[in-house]
């Protein structure tokens, strides 16, 4: 912090900042989820990169999510194990990008920097839902570390697309690409997530 900054503006600085990250960290996720999906059909034989373009062209997260499952089953038998493995993924992933639709599309306030009795750490906001023809406001708040903890998700799972794609590319089983924690969460069998290994 610099000598003249108010603590106020360099709080809500960092949450401006991970905020950018999640979002930045999430569109990596989608993209590396994409290009798995691109390899999958390239596999299958697709070979015109224009045809993978017109079908993925203005696809969010949630459609992409949705073909992940079914199209690996199609060019591979699953095992219980890669099935558990492939699933728990796409549920963390479907979370994800439900918190991020929270994030993103809500309306979110920035408090004056002169008010006092403010947590300038928090970001409060609300956003409106629509749920079997009844609407509602919903008031939301997050944080900083909240925020982080979507984007370190984020990171995961794009290193779970990641190494899903390395296996499937090279023929290898799945669950040597991930492989679950002691609380069952896959991740990948990447040397960073496993040190002790």
């Amino acid at each position: 912090m610099e000598p003249n900054e108010q603590p106020q503006k360099v709080a809500v600085e960092a949450i401006l900042a991970s905020y950018g990250r999640f979002c930045v960290t999430f569109e990596l996720a989608v993209f590396r989820l994409r290009t798995l999906l691109e390899a999958v059909l390239r596999i299958e034989g697709l070979k015109n990169q224009g045809v993978v373009q017109v079908l993925f062209a203005n696809q969010t997260a949630e459609p992409l999510r949705a073909l992940l499952y079914p199209l690996i089953a199609q060019i591979r038998t699953l095992t219980k194990e890669e099935s558990k493995a492939i699933n728990n993924i796409l549920t963390r992933f479907q979370d994800l990008i439900e918190q991020r639709n929270v994030v993103v599309h809500s309306t979110w306030f920035l408090m004056a920097l002169d008010q006092e009795d403010v947590d300038y750490e928090k970001l409060n906001g609300f956003k409106y839902y629509r749920k079997k023809g009844v609407e509602s406001l919903k008031v939301l708040a997050t944080d900083k570390n909240a925020l982080d903890g979507y984007t370190e998700e984020a990171n995961i799972l794009a290193d779970c697309f990641m190494a899903l794609h390395a296996a499937i590319g090279f023929g290898d089983p799945i669950n040597k690409a991930l492989k679950p924690n002691s609380a069952g969460v896959y991740l990948p069998n990447f040397k960073q997530y496993w040190p002790e290994t």
